[in-house]
C-alpha cells in the first residue's frame, strides 16, 4: 500500500499547478546558467546542503540554488532539520 499524503499548502506557498512549478525550476536554472560566472560550482561534490523551505516567491530560488550544485548525486543519507509549524 502506498501512502502519500495530500499537500497542504498547495497554491499557498508554491503554485498547486505542477505544469507551473517546472516553468520556475526551468526559469530560476536558466538564471544560473546564464549569471553563475564559475560554472565549475555545480561540478562540486558537496558533504551537505542548507536549503530554506519558505514559499517559492522567498526562497525558492535559493532552495533551487542549492538542489541545483547538489545536482544528480544520489547521497546516502538526507536529514531534514526543522521544528513543527504547530503549537501543541
Amino acid at each position: 500500500m502506498e501512502l502519500i499524503r495530500p499537500a497542504g499548502n498547495s497554491g499557498k506557498f508554491y503554485p498547486d499547478d505542477p505544469e507551473l512549478i517546472k516553468k520556475m525550476i526551468i526559469q530560476w536554472n536558466d538564471i544560473l546558467d546564464k549569471n553563475v560566472t564559475d560554472q565549475n560550482i555545480f561540478k562540486l561534490a558537496p558533504k551537505a546542503i542548507v536549503a530554506p523551505h519558505a514559499g517559492y516567491v522567498y526562497s525558492g530560488f535559493t532552495a533551487n540554488f542549492a538542489h541545483k550544485v547538489l545536482g544528480s548525486r544520489h547521497p546516502k543519507r538526507i536529514i531534514v532539520v526543522g521544528p513543527s509549524h504547530h503549537v501543541y
